[in-house]
């Protein structure tokens, strides 16, 4: 019985640590080449060298499009995933019938680059006609859905085209709102404010002689729009949606510098700040707003309002313009406060938490875009990019990577600069009446 011999006892004891030590070396062994293999880590079998990869997904529109990676074809088509060697690329995607698009990057090891954002544009565009106008209409504007689209007639201003684009063949359907809408005038002119979220109601603005006053188009029903004035018996320079209803608004006049709150349900009007010199607002109870500290002060306050509660953001130079924004992006909250003579933009990820718990106290700007002369800041369509446009500089952050891009432009953009036409692209129309689309980055 060897369990009794000590001598073979101790040496069974022996063979068995070193064959728990052996396994635990090779179990960790295991884990460290798992982990960097994770971390990209590989052998290029052609030189023996240990190279760090990344990850890139590339997608494009239209799908299944050829990919060239550093001039070489790639074997599969988008929507592919590629593990590369740490390096600098160059990818161009193309497809039979469209214009290639070419991208230079750079890859780092056990990162990962995402291309899923091309867009390739037909080589000819060919146009379907669906009406034909006698002229330009003064009016065109587009729900946020994107399934209206409103056209208003060139001879009659309270008549408008409406398209269902959903349709496969839009047909215009008329509409005509009521005339006792509008007060009379020898001139009129409609100015598109903004669409309520149900892509029904459109806030406008109806320009006559040389009054003005805020108008509430019912898309669906005409005879029940409203106009804003004659309800409340009141005359505010500005107009804007609460929330995106269609039955709340702010009301504001720069004269008295006082922000209001009416309520179309009851009649309403109710103070809501003072001294307010350019405002935005988000959701039912966030409104960001530059507000004067006191009248002969060189300075003004870029305040963040939250239900009751107030929180100084930023005090900047006072400026007769501001570019102020807020969007919600990936569960965070993203503020944008610019005075226009400053040349810069500042950027602020959810600072309302870093505010309420520091008692107002240190909000730092995620990023600052700086431009000469800026024309506009704007969230794109996806609200994850932050632009900074003037006339032939460009300056963007990506919320999603916290990376910034600053570029110069070949050619000086149309004189309103450019807007996002989705949430990868801007488009603009330059001096020249040309079309113009460019990415983001």
């Amino acid at each position: 019985m060897d369990f009794l011999d000590p001598v073979k006892k101790r040496a069974h004891s022996i063979r068995l640590f070193i064959g728990y030590g052996l396994m635990a070396i090779l179990i960790g062994v295991s884990a460290l080449i798992l982990m960097f293999y994770a971390l990209g880590y590989n052998i290029d079998l052609k030189t023996r060298d240990v190279v760090q990869n990344g990850l890139l997904f590339v997608a494009s529109q239209p799908e299944s499009s050829a990919i060239d990676i550093n001039g070489e074809r790639y074997k599969s088509r988008t929507d592919a995933r590629l593990e590369l060697p740490a390096g600098t690329y160059t990818v161009e995607l193309t497809s039979d019938g469209y214009r290639p698009w070419k991208r230079t990057f750079e890859l780092a090891g056990s990162t990962i680059e995402r291309l899923t954002y091309p867009r390739l544009f037909p080589e000819k565009l060919t146009a379907e006609e669906v009406q034909l106008m006698a002229a330009l209409p003064p009016v065109v504007t587009q729900s946020p859905d994107r399934r209206w689209l409103l056209s208003q007639h060139q001879a009659q201003f309270n008549v408008f085209d409406s398209f269902d684009l959903n349709a496969v063949t839009p047909t215009p359907q008329s509409l005509t709102f009521p005339a006792n809408l509008f007060a009379p005038g020898k001139t009129h002119t409609l100015k598109v404010l903004e669409w309520s979220a149900d892509n029904r109601h459109l806030l406008i603005e109806h320009l006559y002689d040389v009054n003005h006053e805020f108008v509430l188009l019912d898309r669906d029903t005409p005879e029940k729009s409203q106009n804003l004035n004659q309800l409340f018996n009141i005359d505010p320079a500005q107009v804007s949606l609460k929330n995106k209803t269609d039955d709340q608004f702010y009301f504001y006049n720069p004269s008295s510098q006082i922000l209001e709150i009416a309520d179309l349900r009851d009649k309403s009007i109710i103070p809501f700040a003072e001294r307010v010199l350019s405002y935005k607002t988000h959701g039912d109870n966030t409104v960001l707003y530059v507000q004067r500290t006191t009248e002969a002060s060189p300075k003004i306050n870029a305040v963040i309002k939250e239900q009751d509660r107030t929180f100084s953001l930023k005090e900047m130079p006072a400026n007769s313009a501001y570019f102020l924004d807020i969007a919600r992006f990936s569960g965070s909250w993203y503020f944008v406060v610019s005075a226009v003579s400053d040349n810069r933009a500042y950027v602020y990820k959810d600072p309302l938490n870093t505010l309420k718990k520091q008692n107002g106290q240190n909000a730092v700007p995620s990023a600052i875009l700086k431009i000469n002369n800026p024309l506009k800041a704007a969230f794109s369509a996806n609200t994850r990019f932050i632009s900074l446009i003037g006339r032939q500089q460009v300056a963007i952050y990506d919320a999603e990577t916290d990376k910034q891009y600053d570029y110069d432009l070949p050619e000086p953009l149309g004189p309103t600069g450019a807007v996002w036409m989705d949430g990868h692209r801007l488009q603009t129309v330059t001096d020249a009446g040309l079309v113009s689309v460019f990415d983001f980055d």
